[in-house]
């Protein structure tokens, strides 16, 4: 708990920051005030109940059409048990699609946005135990609504931060604690920007 505390903490003040220092420059004659395309390139961290995947991925794109536009994605994350003995390896891949607004302003650095993805969830668990190998892959629909900001940072380049709620559809048990068809993922990476 203290650590999920911590990330959202650390995550959090990076947002606050990147937000303080973009509203401190002033807007370059550069930035365009709809862009055409976006691609993003990031870390992210995602936690379902019971379970933290601390490393993993994420590739994006954004076709605008004014403040609506299209976004797509495929991601993945890395996580690991060690319980009595058996270690347990975990890879989750994301694949999703959906309309993105975003608030463009004229001249402005800072352009926060809301999405809503949906598509395909593909868990994949790997497991040793005294010697003997054994996996499994499970794949599920998703559905994903979050938020962000992209921060400009130039022409044709940003940072970015973002926060996603990820419901999936395993066959497990919604009312168990440990059901994995919950979960958070937080975003934080470079994307460049084509006008």
């Amino acid at each position: 708990m203290l650590i999920r505390l911590k990330n959202v903490v650390f995550a959090s003040g990076l947002i606050f920051t990147m937000t303080a220092l973009s509203e401190a420059q002033t807007p370059g004659a550069s930035i365009a005030d709809t862009p055409t395309w976006e691609a993003g390139l990031g870390y992210q961290f995602l936690h379902i109940p019971d379970q933290n995947f601390p490393f993993g991925l994420n590739l994006d794109g954004v076709r605008h059409y004014g403040k609506l536009g299209i976004a797509g994605e495929v991601g993945w994350a890395h996580g690991s048990i060690d319980d009595a003995g058996a270690d347990v390896s975990l890879g989750m891949w994301n694949f999703g699609a959906g309309p993105r607004w975003t608030g463009f302003k004229a001249g402005s650095t800072w352009w926060p946005y809301a999405q809503v993805l949906a598509g395909l969830e593909l868990l994949h668990v790997h497991a040793e135990f005294e010697g003997v190998d054994d996996s499994d892959t499970e794949t599920a629909f998703m559905i994903q609504p979050g938020f962000g900001a992209t921060f400009v940072g130039g022409d044709g380049w940003g940072i970015f931060g973002q926060v996603d709620y990820r419901r999936t559809f395993f066959d497990e048990a919604d009312d168990s604690d440990s059901s994995p068809n919950n979960g958070f993922r937080f975003l934080i990476g470079a994307r460049l920007i084509l006008d």
